[in-house]
């Protein structure tokens, strides 16, 4: 066997040693007996003692919060910036037991708050011991909407807030929907019109109809003269009759002017009332 032989520093009679080998330095680990562990009947049965013990007394402090009177929901406060829609909430609310705090379903009241046409956007949350939160983000009326007779106010989703006309709304656009159907897709156009124009002359639109198959027709402020746009490019075509308006008014009065052929211009003079008549009587004159 190898043996390694280290310098010793010197000692205190001036002589040098040779250290001991490594393997006489080691020393000898005790070993422990190792002892086992037995469980008895008595063990398994204080174990399941104490575990029933833990779970009644969680089943005791539940029991105890969610009939404690204390955290019964005994405030509700309401968040909205409309003061209409604010008290149609609290009329909903009036008189309602909510009961527990921690056991109170939301769901539902969020779903009837919901349901109210102004809501748009309802946000409940529950605050110890016993309040409820509600935060409610009102709709914005943007136009007024007549269909089969009845005006409404309508948002930007199209969804009917309450009855109305439309001299109680002259600063919102008034929309006339003659399609057959009430989908929303159909007020898109009225949209899209709405985006291209400017601010000035979104002001001077007197009234947006929604037909089939002229599809955006539109007249302005002053002037009764219809004018067909069609499906598209609303814009371009409004910027092609304020080029030809100077030739157009030699002819009026006129029953319309259709717009829906980019870059092309077509108009109807309306026929005066003399020559109506006179028309009229010849008529009757040939068929007598």
């Amino acid at each position: 066997m190898a043996v390694r032989y280290d310098i010793l520093p010197h000692s205190r009679s001036g002589y040098l040693h040779p250290a001991r080998p490594l393997a006489d330095r080691k020393r000898k680990i005790r070993q422990l007996p190792r002892r086992k562990i037995r469980v008895t009947p008595l063990h398994t049965l204080g174990a399941f003692l104490l575990f029933c013990g833990i779970f009644f007394g969680f089943q005791q402090l539940y029991l105890f919060l969610i009939t404690w009177e204390k955290l019964n929901v005994s405030t509700v406060e309401i968040a909205c910036p409309d003061e209409n829609l604010k008290e149609k909430i609290n009329q909903l609310l009036a008189g309602r037991k909510l009961g527990n705090i921690l056991i109170c379903d939301l769901n539902p009241w969020r779903e009837k708050i919901q349901a109210l046409p102004w809501a748009k956007n309802v946000v409940l949350r529950k605050s110890l011991p016993s309040t409820l939160l509600i935060r409610v983000e009102p709709r914005q009326p943007a136009a007024v909407l007549v269909r089969d007779g009845h005006g409404w106010l309508i948002d930007r989703e199209g969804t009917l807030l309450e009855t109305t006309s439309p001299a109680a709304h002259p600063e919102l656009p008034l929309i006339i929907d003659s399609t057959p159907s009430d989908s929303p897709a159909s007020l898109q156009l009225a949209w899209q019109l709405l985006e291209e124009v400017d601010d000035s002359l979104r002001k001077d639109l007197a009234w947006i109809k929604i037909s089939i198959p002229q599809g955006i027709t539109i007249a302005f402020q002053g002037d009764e003269t219809p004018l067909i746009l069609g499906f598209s490019h609303f814009k371009q075509k409004l910027a092609f009759y304020h080029q030809t308006q100077a030739v157009l008014d030699q002819y009026r009065p006129l029953e319309y002017i259709d717009l829906r052929l980019e870059d092309r211009v077509y108009f109807k003079p309306k026929r005066p009332a003399a020559l109506s008549s006179l028309a009229s009587t010849a008529g009757e004159e040939n068929h007598g």
